[in-house]
């Protein structure tokens, strides 16, 4: 049998070490983070670091993050034939004088991300920097541009202390946190550093963990679970200390460091949401012929509950998961690429998940869900995948699932919330040989070869979720967990004269699979034929989980179609976008779906209107609009102008300074950026 747990994915195996390894079910009463340490510093350099840190792909949040400051953003003709470009910067006053790290990043042609051209260490950092910056191996674009970029970063002194704010220890206390040398460029020596953890209070100053980070230790976050019942009933600080110890610089850093306590379980299931990305609906219980292409997730389904019309908002990536995570469609949240911000004015589920006690993991291929974008708000552990894979493939699901298990194992004493993502199933169609279906002949349609290929990817992904169903069983974990699969949106096979996502929003693009599985909490057996959309997904586990729902968030739960207390969907109308080509300036294609007709207009409402009666034409092969009566046309125009308000509220409330238009992209980094070009996302 295939090993499951590739070598370079091994770093979170050290988890499952610091938990019993015998598959018992876990106690009635879990552990739950009663204190998230890192939003509870009272003491120490608070203001000159930030909040979250990367160890290898891994994010967490930490205390002991360096802060970027940047010194200079700049967009200049580029110099042909220069070897160099000059730049000068300014030190703020607080860093003048100061040990400070300073790097030189530049970016010519648009489909290319930030390089590092520099990484220089100043000892004592001067007013003004001036930069000679080297262009060796830049070339420009036919814009003919340069950006240049000037960071820096503060460097701690050599000893540092950090305390939290005093907290109430319960019984049966544990402390929890990772420990790691955040990984940046210095321009200088990496110093070996001391870590201390204490309990400080009246009276009181114990060491609970005392230890070194080298430079040269494995890389990863190295996890620590530490007994605090001597301290139960006690008021109790929590003092973190570092101090290097060999010549040079360090980042220490202590990840999503927590108390945790037992409490009751009530209604608090483990929820695992697990997105297949590019995973068309129809496809759950498709034939090539006489093979099933997923017989184990459709088993998976058939324990618990089907809804057979879900449907993405959108159909890419991006825009889709953000929909999925905060409950509202795209023309409010405004992420419809990876290098686009969330407003922090949205909640996601995931914090929602995290203020009520539950312990948050994520494992994903990165790409077009960068944590930058707002997709690692409220995780305590965000790992990215940025690896671009066995047998040439984009899709890394066989390590994704196997880091998924191990954060399972390491966490099932606990309540938690785990989304796990993968592109397996995305383009390029690469299957291993076992699972390839009969390649076609010379001379087929590229629709119909590219088609098959998909479909071997879908018959790989299949056989991968049984290790995770199986693992969830096995552990004794499935009377305690809400499982959810779903994926972000379709792909297309020629239906409409397009092979792949993105740029239209009919049924192929934008049905989805949904499946809900809970023994005791989700009906086995069920299947719902109203349609259903993502935005309603966290409403229902927010229902299901007994967690409030913001206000912020719009879609409806699904719980009373799920106790089969109605047929009804929660809304009539559900709404799709999708940008009518690769240029902004297009526009955007707006859609309102019922369970009998779909309304599809332009963002310009001079531009052709189309609607199409499901119920007779599923395939939206015949355009109704210039049959229509003038009460179908009312309705369609009056539906569609509910979505154009909904994106004309949010400009209102942009424009009104809730967050400035600059601020709503970042430029991608290396990594990322080379696993777009691997999807096909940028050139």
């Amino acid at each position: 049998m295939k090993n499951f747990f590739p070598k370079r994915f091994v770093r979170l195996a050290a988890l499952a070490l610091l938990v019993t390894t015998s598959c018992q079910a876990p106690p009635q009463d879990p552990y739950r983070p009663i204190a998230r340490l890192r939003g509870m510093i009272a003491m120490g350099p608070e203001g000159r670091f930030g909040w979250d840190c990367a160890v290898g792909d891994e994010l967490r949040p930490a205390v002991g993050c360096s802060r970027t400051e940047q010194l200079l953003h700049d967009v200049r003709p580029f110099p042909e034939g220069a070897t160099s470009t000059p730049a000068r910067a300014n030190v703020p006053q607080a860093l003048i004088g100061k040990p400070l790290i300073v790097q030189t990043k530049l970016v010519a042609r648009r489909a290319t991300s930030w390089v590092t051209r520099q990484t220089i260490f100043y000892p004592a950092a001067p007013a003004h920097l001036d930069l000679a910056i080297p262009l060796d191996g830049v070339t420009p674009d036919k814009v003919g541009e340069l950006r240049v970029l000037v960071e820096a970063h503060a460097v701690y002194p050599k000893k540092q202390s950090w305390v939290t704010r005093e907290i109430d220890v319960p019984a049966d206390a544990i402390f929890t946190t990772g420990i790691a040398l955040e990984d940046r460029e210095l321009g200088t020596t990496e110093a070996s550093t001391s870590i201390r953890i204490r309990a400080v209070g009246e009276k009181l100053d114990k060491l609970l963990y005392e230890g070194e980070l080298r430079p040269d230790d494995a890389a990863g976050w190295k996890n620590l679970r530490l007994d605090l019942s001597a301290f139960a009933g006690r008021k109790v600080r929590f003092a973190f200390d570092t101090e290097w110890q060999t010549p040079g610089i360090a980042f220490p850093l202590f990840g999503a460091p927590q108390v945790l306590a037992r409490t009751k379980r009530g209604k608090a299931r483990n929820v695992i949401l697990v997105s297949l990305d590019t995973l068309r609906g129809d496809h759950l219980e498709k034939f090539h012929k006489k093979i099933p292409l997923m017989p184990e997730l459709a088993a998976f389904a058939a324990e618990g509950t089907l809804f057979e019309r879900a449907f993405s908002a959108y159909p890419s990536t991006s825009a889709s998961h953000m929909t999925l995570f905060t409950s509202t469609y795209p023309v409010v949240h405004q992420v419809t690429f990876a290098n686009q911000l969330a407003p922090r004015w949205l909640s996601t589920l995931t914090e929602v998940f995290a203020a009520g006690g539950y312990e948050t993991g994520a494992v994903t291929e990165n790409a077009m869900l960068a944590a930058h974008s707002g997709f690692a708000r409220g995780f305590d552990t965000y790992l990215e995948n940025k690896g671009l894979g066995k047998w040439e493939s984009a899709g890394e699901a066989e390590a994704t699932f196997g880091a998924g298990i191990d954060w399972i194992d390491a966490h099932r004493d606990e309540v938690f919330f785990l989304f796990l993502h993968t592109y397996e199933v995305h383009s390029p169609y690469t299957p291993p040989a076992d699972v390839a279906l009969p390649q076609l002949p010379n001379g087929a349609p590229v629709a119909e070869v590219k088609a098959r290929r998909y479909q071997g990817e879908v018959r790989h992904t299949d056989r991968l979720l049984a290790e995770l169903f199986r693992k969830i069983k096995e552990l004794g974990l499935a009377e305690e967990t809400i499982v959810v699969v779903t994926s972000d949106h379709g792909e297309a096979f020629g239906e409409h004269g397009h092979v792949g996502h993105s740029w239209m929003v009919y049924d192929e693009f934008v049905h989805v699979p949904l499946i809900f599985w809970g023994p005791g909490a989700i009906p086995a057996g069920q299947r719902i034929t109203a349609q259903t959309s993502l935005i309603d997904v966290a409403p229902t586990l927010f229902d299901l989980t007994d967690l409030p729902q913001p206000a912020i968030m719009t879609g409806q739960s699904l719980g009373a179609l799920l106790r089969g207390e109605t047929t009804s969907p929660p809304d009539d109308f559900i709404y799709l976008e999708a940008p009518k080509g690769k240029k902004p300036k297009a526009g955007r294609v707006f859609a309102a779906r019922s369970e009998k007709y779909k309304f599809i207009g332009r963002e310009f409402v001079s531009e052709p209107l189309e609607i199409y009666d499901l119920e007779s034409d599923p395939g939206e092969k015949k355009n109704l609009v210039s049959t229509a009566d003038a009460a179908l046309l009312a309705k369609a125009n009056e539906v569609l102008a509910r979505y154009r308000d909904l994106d004309t509220e949010t400009k209102a409330r942009d424009a009104q300074g809730h967050i400035k238009p600059e601020a709503r992209t970042k430029t991608l980094d290396s990594a990322t950026q080379k696993k777009l070009k691997a999807l096909g996302y940028v050139d």
